[in-house]
This record gives C-alpha cells, sequence and structure tokens, in this order.
C-alpha cells in the first residue's frame, strides 16, 4: 500500500467541519473557517494543533527573553539614573554650604561697614560695603544655581528614575509569569 497518497479525515477544531489530511501536509487552513492548524504525526497517530497556540508560545518565550535583556539594561540604566541623582545631591549640598559661607561673609562685611561707619572710616566704609554688596549678589547666583539643580533633580532625574521603575516592574512581571 503506498502512504504517499493516503488521507486520514479529522474535524477542524475551530468549525467542526471534515478535513481530508495527506501525509504531505504539515501546515494549512481550514477551507471553511480559514483557522491556520498544524498537522502532527507521532507514534502512528495524526493529531491538529492550532498554529496560534504554537506561536502564542514561541511568543511568551521571546518575550521572556527580551524582558529579561531588558531587566539587566533597565538595572543598569537606574544604577546610572541614581548615580546622577547622588552627584546632583553632593552638589547641591555644596551650594548650600557655599551659600552659608557667604551669608557668613556678609554678615561680617555688614559688621566691618557698620564699625567703620562708628569710627568714621570712609574709605573702610566704602570698601566693606562694596564688598558686602559683591557677596550679596554672588550669594544671589548661588542660591539661584541651587535652586535650579533642585528643579533639575526633581524634574527630570526623578522623573527618569520613576519611569525606569515603571519598565522594570513591568518587565519582571513579563518573567515571573
Amino acid at each position: 500500500m503506498n502512504h504517499t497518497f493516503q488521507t486520514i479525515t479529522l474535524k477542524c477544531p475551530g468549525c467542526g467541519a471534515n478535513l481530508a489530511i495527506t501525509p504531505e501536509m504539515d501546515t494549512f487552513a481550514c477551507g471553511y473557517c480559514g483557522i491556520q492548524q498544524m498537522v502532527q504525526r507521532s507514534g502512528g497517530t495524526v493529531n491538529l494543533k492550532l498554529i496560534g497556540e504554537a506561536i502564542a508560545r514561541v511568543q511568551l518565550g521571546t518575550d521572556r527573553t527580551a524582558a529579561e535583556l531588558a531587566i539587566r539594561r533597565l538595572r543598569e540604566d537606574l544604577a546610572g539614573a541614581e548615580t546622577e541623582r547622588e552627584r546632583l545631591n553632593l552638589a547641591i549640598a555644596g551650594g548650600e554650604t557655599i551659600t552659608g559661607y557667604l551669608v557668613i561673609a556678609f554678615i561680617a562685611l555688614l559688621v566691618a561697614t557698620i564699625t567703620c561707619l562708628y569710627y568714621r572710616t570712609w574709605i573702610g566704609a566704602c570698601i566693606a560695603a562694596a564688598f558686602a554688596m559683591f557677596v550679596t549678589f554672588r550669594t544671589k547666583r548661588n542660591i539661584k544655581a541651587c535652586e535650579r539643580m533642585i528643579a533639575y533633580r526633581n524634574r527630570t532625574v526623578d522623573a527618569r528614575n520613576e519611569d525606569l521603575r515603571r519598565q522594570l516592574a513591568r518587565h519582571l512581571e513579563v518573567v515571573s509569569n
């Protein structure tokens, strides 16, 4: 008996129509409902398997692998973002320290100006007042720089960190399922 011409009749799992399966067929689409199917032969039995299920399993494996790679990258990105945040925090703290020193210098110059005025040393009072004005402007610029760094950290770095954490959680969920 020649096996190349034997056909097997099976029912479509989608619509129940009779399907004629030949030995050469590995995949086909039902002529009635259009569902793509795969022919599985094992131990003398023939089964139909929906291709969509097989593709879904392959897609799940691909998604899992992609998520695992993304998790690694996101953890590195998050570590870099945290390093940037710490660098900004140190710069802000340094700026605040400098502002404190400038305020102390301003107070000292103000005392010097008052002292010079009290002893009627006009040139000393003018010089001390000029330095006090310079320190005032410098303090104002320093405070503005600190405010800009804080705003940048809060707006950009923290938002980026939060976005990376959301992405990481989403990928961890894919891997855990």
